[in-house]
């Protein structure tokens, strides 16, 4: 694993050398970032025969960073769209979550990711760690069960997916 954090430095050391004086800043950002993609591929298909279950992983990645984005557009649209409109939307909720993820990392990707969404906010975590407490100022379509199962099979899932 040490020659890939060694080839990570030699790659974009490169990348850089290659472009100093040669073209103007926008030929070198786009040389950098074609490096970089061409060196990122390269290492994802090299996981698939050292290290294969990284190869699955890297894409689950990539899907709750997207989703997490998506999510994160929409609550902003939303709130943005309750300050300027003349009647208000806010459904207020304190909502108990059963839990699926199990370990710490899984427990803290999913109460910061819920954080980081505007109008959510991880309230606390169960003694037993099984419940988390979200406060949201929407409930999607006035439901307790279509907010926890838009969690359970957005967030929850997409985080099981790149740690399991």
């Amino acid at each position: 694993m040490k020659w890939i954090s060694l080839l990570h430095l030699i790659v974009p050391t490169i990348g850089t050398t290659l472009s100093i004086g040669k073209e103007s800043i926008n030929e070198k950002a786009f040389l950098s970032i074609v490096l970089y993609t061409a060196f990122f591929i390269a290492f994802w298909l090299m996981t698939w025969f050292f290290y294969r279950r990284y190869f699955y992983k890297i894409p689950a990645v990539f899907l709750l960073v997207g989703f997490f984005i998506k999510e994160l557009i929409k609550a902003n649209l939303k709130i943005a769209h309750d300050v300027i409109a003349v009647h208000t939307f806010l459904q207020p909720a304190v909502v108990a979550l059963p839990l699926d993820v199990k370990t710490d990392l899984e427990i803290m990707m999913l109460a910061n990711i819920i954080t980081l969404t505007p109008g959510t906010l991880s309230l606390k975590l169960s003694e037993d760690r099984k419940t988390l407490y979200v406060h949201t100022l929407y409930l999607d379509k006035g439901s307790i069960e279509i907010f926890k199962r838009n969690l359970k099979q957005g967030f929850e899932k997409k985080i099981l997916a790149v740690t399991s």
